[in-house]
């Protein structure tokens, strides 16, 4: 392997490390943000195949909105007309939580997970000399 190919190989680890960290970041600081500061409601599904569509009432009025995490029906009870409870976020109400579901911390932790692995993975390639 050439001085570029090595530089190049370094550089496309230590990118993918850091966009994984940084997103599992993202996701892990958001929910425990709207979990801590989120204003707890009722709400209703509205659609459940895909992305599930939930239906709550806000100060800024009624808010349908559809999760970033696909809900697979296999995985989850849910059916249209069921009420749950969620946390949402008062200064941006479409952002909101599902209270009880975990697909947003497993998501989270597996992007961290990989990150860790593909920095590790970098830096020891480093110290082997590849």
């Amino acid at each position: 392997m050439d001085t570029n190919q090595e530089r190049l190989f370094i550089v496309l680890f230590f990118t993918t490390s850091l966009a994984f960290l940084v997103t599992g970041a993202f996701i892990l600081l958001r929910e425990n943000s709207i979990k801590k500061r989120g204003v707890k409601t009722n709400a209703t599904i509205v659609k459940r195949i895909g992305n599930l569509t939930v239906e709550y009432e806000t100060s800024q009025g009624l808010m349908r909105v559809s999760s970033i995490y696909s809900i697979k029906p296999t995985l989850h009870s849910y059916e249209v007309g069921d009420v749950v409870d969620v946390l949402y976020d008062k200064n941006r109400p479409r952002r909101f939580i599902i209270e009880g579901y975990k697909t947003p911390f497993i998501i989270g932790a597996l992007f961290m997970f990989l990150g860790v692995v593909f920095l590790f993975d970098g830096v020891q390639a480093i110290l082997s000399g590849f």
